[in-house]
């Protein structure tokens, strides 16, 4: 991850700050022009999703869901089943992973699963 950071932040997409009570710790955060090429990409790509699986029937978006749902299971077990044992130190709790302002902490962790798919996949809230 940080030969990565490092790119972004000599290209100015995101900045690297110091946590305010533990020097230790680094917040990235998104600048003005990442958050500008961000919603140049994505804005886009969310419309022609929604309007690729606008149609589609909630039967198949549903059996889309339980698809994505057994990869996602899969993944899981072989991290698990390789993991040594006790916590991953370098992968925060869920809740700590990102923050609504704009920064995330360097492991950021996506839990698909817990959204409906058939309402995720036709871009509703």
């Amino acid at each position: 991850m940080g030969l990565t950071a490092d790119r972004l932040i000599e290209s100015g997409h995101i900045r690297r700050d110091s946590h305010p009570a533990d020097r230790r710790k680094v917040t990235l955060r998104y600048s003005e022009s990442g958050l500008d090429t961000a919603r140049s990409f994505f804005n886009p790509l969310g419309m022609y999703t929604h309007a690729a699986l606008n149609d589609l029937p909630d039967a198949d978006l549903a059996a889309a869901h339980r698809v994505f749902a057994a990869l996602i299971a899969a993944m899981r077990s072989l991290q698990t089943d390789r993991a040594p044992p006790g916590p991953d130190p370098y992968v925060p709790p869920l809740s700590a992973a990102t923050n609504p302002c704009g920064s995330a902490t360097v492991t950021v962790r996506a839990e698909w699963s817990r959204i409906p798919m058939t309402r995720w996949m036709r871009g509703s809230k």
